[in-house]
């Protein structure tokens, strides 16, 4: 894969990454586009590359029956083979540069943190194919121990250029006017992910 650091004039713009959020996934297992106009995705990733910046397409498991489908497709390997092939001609047909995968959450409980690293594998080798497209994934903050947090395993951080950390939203009703996205929050969330072997090149700080 490539490194978006190495690509020229990158490295120091606000913004080098569009998401254009969210695609979803839909009972028969392939992409659900959003309700906005399929031109707003042209619009948007034309934008994009005029100010030399990648455009990425953005799924998310949504809810109620989103996460359900979500969670189905994920569990075979038909499924995942069958979504994939729809991500990647979606891709390309819109001549995008990646993929961001936002599933909240996989969890040990249920075995999804497997199917959910199976998936991204899977994913990561097609679009890494020729070293053509990107991958990237939102996951958790990592403040809280348990069954999401540990989904997250280290052999993904092979398998994506790099991770939207989401160090935001540690909301607390008993202590008034406290900062949802604080600095110690930021500092606890890239301590534990950089200390898991995630390369500080893939950590990306959410606020």
């Amino acid at each position: 894969y490539r490194n978006l650091a190495d690509v020229p004039d990158q490295k120091f713009r606000m913004t080098n990454v569009v998401i254009y959020a969210f695609y979803g996934v839909n009972s028969g297992g392939t992409l659900s586009a959003p309700s906005t106009p399929a031109a707003s995705l042209s619009a948007v990733a034309a934008k994009a590359k005029n100010n030399n910046a990648k455009i990425f397409l953005g799924i998310n498991d949504g809810s109620g029956d989103g996460k359900t489908n979500f969670k189905n497709m994920a569990a075979t390997a038909q499924g995942r083979n069958s979504f994939i092939k729809d991500v990647m001609n979606a891709v390309r047909i819109n001549n995008l540069d990646g993929v961001d995968m936002d599933w909240e959450f996989p969890t040990t409980s249920d075995g999804t943190d497997v199917t959910f690293t199976l998936l991204m594998k899977e994913l990561s080798d097609s679009l890494h194919r020729d070293a053509k497209y990107y991958l990237s994934c939102a996951i958790t903050a990592g403040k809280y121990a348990g069954g999401i947090r540990d989904a997250i395993r280290t052999e993904l951080f092979s398998y994506v250029d790099f991770f939207n950390v989401m160090a935001y939203d540690d909301f607390n009703t008993t202590i008034p006017y406290r900062h949802h996205s604080d600095y110690v929050l930021a500092q606890t969330c890239l301590t534990y992910w950089l200390s898991k072997g995630m390369p500080k090149a893939k950590c990306v700080l959410g606020i």
